[in-house]
């Protein structure tokens, strides 16, 4: 509604709708811009842990074994760094010659072949390696400070590799019985951090759909936000129009007002207008001009809300009374003859032309004849 309303209100209602759906549109596709970089984090931590989760199992499954025995081949020669384990190398009655390859082992040739096949690549690591390639780089190291308070996982986006960004998990390994075969003469006792294994996810395409969604969203939003001004135009438009009218007819209104006002102080006939009870058995005074004041001899504030009859008492022994009721019956005008009115404050030969307005007041024109 914009019924009594100024112009400025109005145009401050407006604003403050803009101001309002701009926030709204602005803070959703903040919103989703966030969770859709949130959830491609998320995505990149995912791959990492299933990555690991894969390791692990793997792990688990040779050190259940006790370690596992392969051909010796240039990929696969006998672990130097396992030369104090008892058969690490075995010869078949066939003469085929077999090398034991333990968890460390084995996870190192399947990173060794997901890199060439995966950009992202895993790796096995520890404070104390057997193996200098082992040898945590300077982000794993941190994390393993970490696992040592009671961490039990990291991730974080960084930079590696030409800039490339890289989502990297890692957990802690935990040294298990069968751990001990090859790392007792380390100084590990079951339930101790032994090391970690850190995977880098590339994120590139990842990050790609990521952005190709938020610009899908962004475009969208902005569509929205298009709409949303088209109505507020179309609004604003209408409502200003529709307050033009009114200040308009407002303006017409006053200008009628006072055309009549002025005809009702200017006129040399009297008038005066009444309000009726519900029943019409009694009419008020609402209004007298300056030439009825002057021929009844009243004054003009002392009458307005009086019953006709108080402050004219003989109007109901002329008859002018029953006109009044009459013409408020019927909605007919009438004009009552000339009449002497007497009272103890005037007397004067007057005629009246009685009829009712569309409002339903009634009015009566006389003149001192």
């Amino acid at each position: 509604m914009i019924n009594g309303l100024s112009h400025k209100q109005f145009k401050r209602r407006v604003l403050f709708a803009f101001a309002g759906w701009l926030i709204l549109i602005c803070g959703s596709l903040y919103f989703f811009t966030s969770s859709n970089w949130q959830q491609a984090l998320e995505q990149g931590r995912n791959i990492g842990r299933s990555s690991i989760d894969k390791d692990h199992t793997a792990r688990l499954w040779n050190a259940s074994h006790g370690g596992i025995y392969v051909q010796t081949t240039k990929v696969t020669p006998p672990n130097p760094h396992l030369s104090h384990v008892v058969q690490r190398d075995l010869t078949t009655t066939t003469g085929l010659k077999l090398t034991m390859v333990n968890p460390a082992y084995m996870l190192r040739q399947l990173h060794e072949i997901e890199q060439r096949s995966f950009a992202g690549n895993g790796h096995i690591t520890s404070l104390k390696p057997l193996r200098p390639e082992n040898q945590p780089d300077v982000w794993e190291s941190l994390q393993l400070k970490k696992f040592a308070s009671g961490s039990k996982e990291t991730s974080e986006l960084i930079e590696m590799k030409n800039g490339q960004l890289f989502m990297r998990v890692m957990r802690p390994f935990i040294t298990e019985p069968s751990c001990l075969k090859c790392h007792r003469q380390q100084g590990y006792n079951v339930g101790d951090i032994r090391g970690g294994i850190s995977v880098s996810v590339p994120m590139a395409k990842i990050i790609s759909a990521t952005r190709q969604k938020s610009v899908f969203q962004s475009i969208y939003h902005l569509i929205l936000l298009m709409l949303g001004i088209l109505v507020l135009y179309l609004y604003y438009s209408l409502g200003k129009k529709h307050l033009d009218e009114i200040s308009e007819n407002r303006q017409t209104q006053n200008l009628d007002k006072k055309m009549i006002q002025g005809v009702f102080d200017n006129t040399e006939s009297g008038i005066a207008v009444y309000s009726a009870s519900a029943d019409g058995e009694q009419f008020f005074f609402q209004a007298m001009n300056s030439a009825g004041v002057r021929n009844c001899n009243v004054d003009r504030s002392s009458i307005i809300g009086k019953e006709v009859r108080e402050i004219f008492p003989d109007i109901v022994k002329i008859g002018l009374f029953a006109v009044f009721q009459r013409v408020w019956q019927t909605g007919q005008p009438q004009s009552h003859p000339v009449s002497n009115y007497n009272d103890d404050r005037v007397s004067l030969w007057v005629e009246n032309k009685v009829f009712n307005l569309p409002s339903g007041e009634i009015v009566a024109i006389f003149d001192d004849l």
